[in-house]
């Protein structure tokens, strides 16, 4: 009996054990992933977690403090704007305030006092004309900065929906691994007690599935539940995240522990008889 668990613990799994630790250590989209069971089996939380831990919301981040800056300096060129083109529009209608007056003044129907005031009218007309050009230099800079301005807001605000598109797409997949990694290693623990105890769990197939709870918070805030499951050949079922090279480390890993489940079998029956 005891030669038995002494041989069966002699089956080691060098090569799925070395894959699942370096899943575990690694990175997806520069951020490690989590086992934190407060962190991942919250969806809000781990977007939070990711966003803080993530190098592109430093990106946007920058891009959202450039654009509020933005905003700021387009404020205070409307508003010179708008003060400019009231300016334009009063010197304008003192002009012909001006003009009207000296027409009435000819027609004899008002008193023009003496003589010349009719030259200090023009000279106050000339000088209504020239502040209405200076106005209207300043109302042309300003309007061609502000043009400007909004075309770099408007691209700052594509830019910054871009990255929130491109952040939402980069959580997802590694809020996808972290809870294929939280199951793999649930399998790993449940393979671990088959070998202690190889008359129950060691001929069960495990089902690799994150936690309810990940499912439902995941899917009522928007962001990803558990990834799709795939059935396997052992009738098992094996999560899959849709990303080539991490589907075939959870293939090989599920292979391994099938075929460590047979080698132990077998050695039972040989032990059996």
């Amino acid at each position: 009996g005891g030669g038995a668990v002494a041989h069966g613990d002699g089956f080691a799994e060098p090569k799925s054990s070395a894959r699942m630790q370096r899943l575990a250590q690694r990175e997806v989209k520069g951020v490690t992933l989590s086992a934190d069971p407060t962190v991942i089996s919250d969806a809000e939380k781990a977007f939070q977690h990711f966003r803080s831990h993530c190098p592109r919301e430093e990106a946007i981040e920058e891009n959202k403090r450039v654009l509020k800056e933005k905003y700021e300096a387009a404020k205070v060129l409307a508003e010179r704007v708008n003060s400019t083109r009231s300016s334009i529009n009063y010197l304008k209608t003192t002009i012909e305030q001006i003009r009207r007056e000296r027409a009435m003044e000819r027609e004899g129907l008002i008193d023009g006092g003496e003589e010349d005031q009719g030259d200090e009218a023009s000279e106050e007309e000339q000088r209504h004309m020239e502040a209405i050009e200076r106005e209207k230099q300043v109302y042309k800079a300003s309007f061609q900065e502000l043009r400007e301005l909004k075309a770099a807001i408007e691209h700052i605000q594509q830019m910054l929906k871009k990255g929130r598109a491109r952040l939402q797409q980069d959580f997802d997949e590694w809020y996808s691994a972290c809870l294929h990694q939280e199951a793999k290693q649930a399998v790993g623990r449940q393979g671990g007690h088959a070998g202690a105890a190889p008359g129950s769990a060691a001929h069960t197939p495990a089902t690799a599935a994150p936690s309810s709870a990940s499912s439902v918070r995941g899917s009522e805030a928007g962001f990803p539940g558990p990834a799709s499951m795939a059935s396997a050949s052992s009738g098992s079922q094996v999560p899959l995240t849709g990303n080539k090279e991490t589907d075939e480390d959870i293939r090989e890993f599920y292979r391994a522990k099938q075929e460590l489940e047979e080698l132990r079998r077998r050695q039972q029956q040989r032990e059996a008889k």
